[in-house]
């Protein structure tokens, strides 16, 4: 059932069926692994889109620190981002980080 649900999700790209496929997380971003979405919700912040394509890992990092990280910055900031990976696993249906 999960396989054909995950296949018909890739072939129709339905994300809501991609989603409700349990699943594990070889990759994780740690702090960094949380949504966009998520942290405004929490924050009440909005923040800039991301560009459609970085400009390799420097420039994801500079994006970060740049607009995310001064508003979740120092041990509570590390805590809550990891929050929000964590939440982030969640909704993806991931049984095994």
């Amino acid at each position: 059932m999960a396989d054909s649900l995950f296949v018909d999700g890739l072939i129709e790209n339905n994300i809501e069926k991609l989603i409700a496929v349990p699943k594990s997380d070889l990759h994780n971003h740690s702090t960094k692994g949380c949504s966009l979405k998520w942290v405004e919700e929490k924050t009440g912040q909005h923040f800039p889109k991301p560009p459609k394509k970085f400009n390799g890992l420097e420039g994801m990092q500079s994006w970060f620190t740049s607009n995310i990280k001064p508003f979740c910055s120092g041990y509570e900031g590390i805590v809550f981002r990891w929050e929000g990976a964590f939440a982030e696993a969640g909704r993806n249906n991931m049984q095994r980080l």
